[in-house]
Order: structure tokens, then sequence, then C-alpha cells
């Protein structure tokens, strides 16, 4: 009988440390990628980038995180604009492929990246909380013109940061997207965590990722229940695009389901969940081109594009 309670107050213990000290730290606190990834995603896309506009410049926000942007501008005339935001421990380069599709429509294109990301400033990140903060800032500054259609197009964390974003527009009646594309993206924050920790060990760990949870949120100073891109889908009315991969592992495609549920429960136009068959995490166009570009072309022509 000690020897079992031995055992299990040091299993306890190791639940606890991973909780408080190990598990939290890698949550939020992003690796950067090395920046020969950017220059990769350059060359490949050189050709594209001839005739247009390319302009990099710093935002700095309200609580002095410097968020660098890179905005591309066709020289023949500008349709819409488009800010494609990047997922986590990635950069705005990683966009160059939805930003030559886009160019290509005479859309002008707004890469950002993300605090704690890329060239911008920060240490951490918050799986959407402050990155919306960050997002309607980039907008503002813009200064996008209201005839002009406006589009969000997010990529994992970088869904849950335009869903967000479109939701903190109405709440604060501000500009709203015309168009939000969410891909890869979740529908809660803390349930993605829970999903990560029980691919990490194999097995939901008693208590770990409520502990987990709870650590990052004070870390952050936050709730972590506040980022729940699902609840902000009733809240903004507009069109939604999700693009979700059916074999996604690092976000389960039972996220993208509860997202097109919340689209279910407010009816409102233009909303579907296209789900890309045998597509992972990454890569989607890959798994299914003709899909993936009817369901751009499909989602741009609704809003008159």
């Amino acid at each position: 009988m000690l020897i079992l309670t031995v055992v299990l107050c040091c299993a306890l213990g190791f639940v606890a440390h991973l909780a408080y000290n190990v598990v939290p730290w890698g949550i939020v606190h992003p690796m950067r990628p090395n920046l020969a990834i950017a220059h990769s995603f350059e060359a490949a896309f050189e050709q594209e980038m001839l005739d247009v506009s390319d302009s990099t410049y710093t935002l700095r926000t309200d609580d002095s995180t410097s968020i660098v942007v890179r905005r591309l501008t066709p020289r023949s005339g500008i349709r819409a604009t488009v800010v494609i935001v990047h997922g986590i421990a990635s950069i705005k380069e990683s966009g160059l492929p939805a930003a030559a599709w886009c160019l290509r429509q005479g859309f002008e294109v707004l890469l950002m990246d993300q605090r704690g990301h890329g060239a911008s400033s920060g240490s951490t990140c918050s799986y959407g909380y402050f990155e919306r903060l960050d997002l309607a800032a980039v907008i503002k500054d813009a200064s996008v013109p209201r005839e002009r259609p406006l589009v969000l197009w997010g990529n994992s964390m970088g869904a849950a940061t335009v869903l967000l974003a479109a939701e903190h527009a109405v709440e604060h009646k501000q500009r709203e997207p015309s168009l939000v594309i969410a891909e890869s993206g979740y529908a809660s924050a803390p349930d993605v965590m829970k999903d990560f920790l029980r691919q990490k060990f194999g097995w939901d760990v008693p208590f770990l990722a409520s502990m987990t949870i709870g650590h990052c949120a004070d870390v952050l100073g936050i709730d972590a229940y506040d980022i729940v891109p699902e609840r902000a889908i009733g809240r903004f009315r507009g069109p939604i695009l999700v693009l979700h991969g059916t074999h996604d592992v690092r976000v389960p495609f039972a996220h993208a389901e509860r997202l097109a549920a919340a689209m279910a429960r407010t009816p409102a136009p233009q909303r579907t969940m296209v789900p890309i068959r045998g597509a992972g995490h990454v890569g989607l166009r890959d798994a299914d081109p003709r899909v993936y570009d009817e369901s751009l072309r499909s989602a741009f022509a609704g809003i008159g594009l």
C-alpha cells in the first residue's frame, strides 16, 4: 500500500510538472522558422511578383507589439483586398501561394507576421485572442476603401484569428469583412489543446489538459475559453468558406464539422464547409486542386468577384 501511494504521488507530481512547466511553454512559445523557408517561398513565386508593387512596413499595436506587414498591389487596378494570416510556428511568406492566386485575380494582398512569429515582435502566441486585435489594427491602418471588398483568409491558427477578428469587428462596429476563408481551423482553442495533448501522450492523462489550459491562460493573462471561433461564427453573419482536410491529424476534421454546425445554427447567405478528401493539415490544394479551386472561385463569385 505504501509503495502504491508513493507511485501515485510521483505520478501526480510528474503530471503537475508537465502541466505547469513543460507543456505550457511549448504551447504559448512557438518556434520561429528558419528564414531560409521565406527565401524558398520567394524563389517559387518570383515570377508572380514582377508586375506587383511590393512594400513591407511595421505597425505598432496598442500593447506596443510590432507587427510586420507585407503589401502586394497589382499595378493594373485593385478589385479587392485580401489579408492572409498564417498559422502557428509559420511566417507571412507561407501565404505566398495564396497571394499569387489572389494577384492573378487582380486582388491586393496583405501578409502579416503574427505576434511571436517571423519578423514581428513578441515571444508568445494566444491562439487568436490578441492576434484578432493585431489583425483589426492592420485592417484599420490599411485604409481599404468602403466600396472595395475586404477578404480575410487564415490558415490553422490564422483561421481562428480571422474568425475572431470578424466577430470583433461586429462587436466594435468596425469594418466587417466581405468574406472570411478559414482553412484547417479549430472550433475551440481549449479543445484543440486537448487534442494536441492526447496525440502527444497517446491517451488522456488525468487532469493534464485542464491544468495545462489553465496555466497557459494564466501565463497570457486571458481566459482560454474566450478563444472559441465556432461561437464567433454565430455573431458574424457574413459569408464564410471553411476548408478542411478529412485526414487532418493536427486539427481533427471534427473541428470543421463543429464550425459547419455553427454556420447551420445561424443561417446566412454563402456560408459553407468544404471537406478536402484525403488532405491533412497543410497542402489542401495539392490533395484536390479541382475542389479547392472551385470552392475559392465560388466563394469570391458570391461577393461579386
